[in-house]
């Protein structure tokens, strides 16, 4: 959204759909230059290190499965009574962890 200032004390102009914006501050009568026009602008026209890093995709690492603690969950696949089990942060820290299982019977995931 554009900005229109006061042509006499620089102040900001109220948004206004008339022809004419008056000044809230000394009153002047300002021509509405911006009824007409329609700004588009992306995240693109504002580039951020910020915003170049959340484009990125990251792949995690993963360590040995034969380290991960047994817990008493079956897999979905098989009929083995046991899976193995991690935790990851995939996304932000205050977002949940994802709990990864692997069966080591048939290498379900």
């Amino acid at each position: 959204m554009a900005i229109q200032f006061c042509e006499d004390c620089g102040d900001t102009l109220p948004i206004s759909v008339r022809r004419e914006v008056p000044c809230d501050s000394c009153g002047k009568i300002n021509p509405n230059l911006i009824l007409d026009k329609t700004t588009v602008t992306t995240s693109s026209a504002f580039p951020s290190k910020l915003r170049s890093q959340l484009s990125l995709i990251k792949s995690k690492q993963v360590n040995s499965k034969l380290g991960w603690p047994i817990i008493n969950e079956p897999c979905e696949k098989c009929t083995a009574k046991e899976t193995r089990y991690t935790t990851v942060q995939m996304r932000g820290a205050d977002e949940g962890t994802t709990v990864i299982y692997y069966c080591g019977q048939c290498g379900h995931q």
